[in-house]
């Protein structure tokens, strides 16, 4: 193996030998062979790490480091401060890369057009639905690329599946762009970080990545639901210094999908930040229907309605 990798591909390992082979192998198949894969062992009790010290056996690309449970956020930080290559991509033990040439596309692409970051689509499979999907609702079209080209980060404006991407080493390394030590939602604020400070990105409408849905649900604790908060505080803090609205207007869709589960785990300073997420980023619809006459509920409070009549916005709350 070449001393510098094209590719260093990062993967954080918890009890996940159920699904780890189709993961590694989904690597060892690339046609991009000049590649490393750094595999960190985030302290499994179960066969993880025999699976990987037997492919490791098989394959000098891989490496392994074997450590105490830290959690995912400190288990990439490890890989990002121990790759070697002129990029780094992420993937977790559970998903595995949809085709042979994409870690060779991904390294082309951004090498011709000189992108500190570059990327494609995501796709969605489950155990109960096998077949890759790509069903998003609007809030989450950032997901799919329709065209190839250099897009503007200050266009794009989302926060969501970072793993789709490679990421320039040096970027990471010399910004010191690392996740947050978060148990929960540490993913969207490190692609909010890396993107506005490469300012712009090569896409591409290609599948990068197959994310396997529904196979554990989350349980929602306080501190889950603290992390949540603070990275949605730290990129609403990044769009507002940014002048980036539809990011915070992302932010007002995350909350909104997450408030009914999290709502009572929640202190008082909390509340307050959705309140002000609420009142500044909620979408404004327009289209001259909406003007003479809509309502809108508030997923905070359900008795409250905010009217617009003639274009005059009356907020009422129902009696109960």
């Amino acid at each position: 193996m070449p001393t510098e990798p094209k590719v260093s591909v990062v993967v954080p390992i918890y009890n996940m030998e159920a699904y780890l082979e189709q993961c590694i192998n989904s690597i060892l198949h690339q046609t991009l062979k000049e590649t490393e894969i750094i595999c960190i062992n985030d302290g499994s009790p179960d066969n993880s790490l025999q699976i990987l010290q037997r492919y490791a056996a098989q394959d000098s690309r891989i490496r392994i480091i074997n450590k105490e449970n830290q959690g995912v956020s400190a288990a990439r930080n490890d890989g990002i401060l121990a790759a070697k290559g002129e990029y780094v991509f992420f993937l977790d033990p559970d998903d595995f890369l949809p085709g042979t040439t994409i870690l060779q596309t991904l390294y082309e692409k951004a090498t011709q057009n000189q992108a500190l970051i570059c990327g494609g689509s995501l796709s969605i499979f489950s155990e109960t639905h096998p077949e890759p999907f790509q069903k998003f609702p609007p809030h989450l079209k950032g997901n799919i690329f329709t065209h190839e080209g250099m897009v503007d980060y200050a266009t794009y404006q989302y926060c969501y599946a970072f793993y789709r991407f490679i990421y320039s080493r040096r970027m990471l390394v010399e910004e010191q762009i690392l996740f947050p030590s978060s148990t929960y939602f540490e993913d969207p604020p490190f692609m909010v970080q890396a993107m506005l400070c490469a300012k712009q990105f090569y896409a591409l409408p290609l599948i990068t990545y197959a994310y396997r849905q529904a196979h554990h649900q989350v349980r929602w604790t306080p501190l889950k639901a603290q992390h949540l908060i603070e990275g949605l505080q730290s990129i609403w803090e990044m769009a507002t210094e940014h002048r980036l609205p539809r990011l915070r207007q992302n932010t007002w869709h995350i909350l909104r999908d997450h408030y009914n589960y999290i709502s009572h785990l929640l202190t008082p300073e909390q509340q307050d930040f959705i309140r002000q997420v609420d009142d500044e980023a909620r979408p404004v619809r327009t289209g001259f229907r909406r003007f003479i006459f809509s309502k809108d509920k508030n997923f905070l409070d359900r008795r409250k309605r905010q009217y617009t009549i003639l274009g005059f916005k009356i907020t009422r709350v129902r009696q109960s």
